[in-house]
C-alpha cells in the first residue's frame, strides 16, 4: 500500500515500513508506524486483551467460513466493530 506522509509529503510503501508496538499502560499497546523521512508517527490501532482475543476469534471464524459456515460472517463483523470501538476509545484517551 502506498502512503504519503501528511507532514513531509514523502511517498512510501507501508509494506516496507515496520509496524511498531509500544506499551501505553499495563494492559494497552499502541500499534503505529513512522514516516521513513521525517519520523512523523501514524497510529494504526490500540489493543488490549479483549481486542487480542477478538483477533484470535476472528481467525478461528475465518476458517469456519472456508468450510461453508455462513453464520461466521456476522460474528466476524461484530468482533471487528467491537475492536474498532475499543481502538477509537483508546485513541481519544492516549493522543
Amino acid at each position: 500500500m502506498k502512503l504519503i506522509c501528511d507532514n513531509c509529503n514523502k511517498e512510501f510503501k507501508l509494506s516496507r515500513v515496520k509496524l511498531k508496538k509500544k506499551k501505553v499502560s499495563d494492559e494497552i499497546i499502541k500499534i503505529f508506524y513512522r514516516c521513513p523521512k521525517c519520523k512523523c508517527e501514524y497510529i494504526v490501532a490500540y489493543q488490549d486483551e479483549e481486542v487480542r482475543e477478538n483477533i484470535k476469534r476472528i481467525k478461528e471464524l475465518s476458517y469456519q467460513l472456508v468450510n461453508g459456515d455462513r453464520t461466521a460472517v456476522l460474528k466476524i463483523q461484530n468482533l471487528k466493530e467491537r475492536n474498532l470501538e475499543l481502538s477509537n476509545r483508546y485513541k481519544a484517551l492516549f493522543r
